[in-house]
């Protein structure tokens, strides 16, 4: 198998031996096709931002869905915006903060990059959700008494149940792991244990790991569940991105970038029992930068993003850290989408 190649380097074998390869399926057995809609539907204002790029949505409000996106000031520091829509095309922003950089004693240097994951809690026979909004907090350069330079990317939560107030967590997610960013949280529980998807990248870690915790608030495990592949498209660094619960497992979609720094989309599925099994894996990216506003921007060559619609017939993306376009989406069984299960509260 040609595609489970994690590389030349020999520093992958202990990697190795913490991952469990079991390529179930030959090929994507959803089938997954993208369609790019072709021109941004959100851009920056001048005179207002600097950017707005790499959004999570598939949450509603009334009758509008959703869309939470960084959106970059014009001194360069990110903050988390609101935007809704009745069409999934046309987005009206809040221009107001839902989470402010400045506000975030771990953040003032930028929060960007949400991860959003709606939880269905269950207490006798009420029923209620509440969304998890992993992201990335920027702290600055700092030194420590000795002069050498300490972690300042960490990855934050913040919860909401309505979409209109917004409760900050002050903890840092696996804080000891160091500088630690691309975080997904499961949508439901694994053995009774919340389980995270993130990515620490000390000492040039270019992986995808994988966490387990009975609070949210200490993580344990650190399994390395996916490497980079030398000579493809993901050959250099990887980041989960999306999480949605299949009859052939979670579908992981993640992004690649290649050696280029070019950023690309691809996904693949793990198992539902023990997600540290990978069934399979896409050897050619989803989506990649062809059009000029996904090459030129704040950062070249960029698509990113978390951001299915309701329905999963819509995945909107960043281009090239500076707007925001979407893909249609088709799959060959919409039916094979499974609903996740509640947590219970006793």
């Amino acid at each position: 198998m040609d595609d489970v190649d994690i590389g030349t380097d020999l520093g992958r074998l202990e990697h190795c031996i913490q991952e469990k390869r079991v390529y179930r399926y030959d090929k994507d057995p959803l089938d997954m096709r993208f369609s790019k809609f072709g021109r941004p539907i959100l851009s920056p204002i001048p005179g207002r931002d600097l950017a707005v790029y790499n959004p999570d949505s598939g949450f509603k409000l009334d009758n509008f869905g959703g869309m939470l996106f960084t959106r970059k000031d014009l001194d360069g520091v990110g903050h988390l915006e609101l935007a809704w829509s009745s069409d999934g095309i046309h987005f009206y922003r809040t221009f107001k903060n839902f989470l402010c950089a400045y506000e975030d004693p771990d953040g003032g240097h930028g929060l960007e990059d949400p991860r959003i994951t709606p939880l269905t809690y269950k207490y006798n026979d009420i029923k209620w959700t509440e969304y998890h909004i992993f992201h990335t907090a920027f702290k600055g350069e700092e030194k420590d008494e000795n002069g050498n330079g300490i972690n300042t990317t960490r990855i934050k939560r913040a919860t909401t149940e309505n979409w209109k107030k917004v409760q900050k967590h002050p903890e840092k997610l696996v804080d000891g792991l160091g500088n630690n960013k691309n975080a997904k949280l499961f949508p439901e529980q694994i053995d009774s244990f919340y389980a995270m998807l993130h990515r620490p990248f000390d000492e040039n870690n270019p992986d995808i790991h994988l966490s387990f915790s009975p609070d949210m608030n200490y993580w344990f495990g650190n399994y390395h569940l996916l490497a980079p592949r030398a000579g493809k498209w993901d050959s250099n660094r990887i980041g989960a991105n999306y999480l949605f619960k299949t009859i052939y497992g979670w579908l992981l979609g993640y992004h690649g970038v290649d050696n280029n720094n070019i950023y690309r989309m691809g996904h693949a599925y793990l198992d539902l029992e023990d997600p540290r099994k990978v069934l399979w894996r896409s050897k050619k990216p989803d989506l990649e930068p062809e059009y000029k506003f996904e090459r030129q921007g704040i950062v070249q060559n960029v698509v990113f993003g978390q951001g299915f619609n309701n329905d999963l017939s819509k995945f909107y993306y960043g281009c090239a850290d500076t707007c925001i376009s979407f893909a249609e989406v088709e799959i060959n069984d919409r039916n094979a989408i499974l609903e996740t299960k509640p947590i219970v509260i006793n």
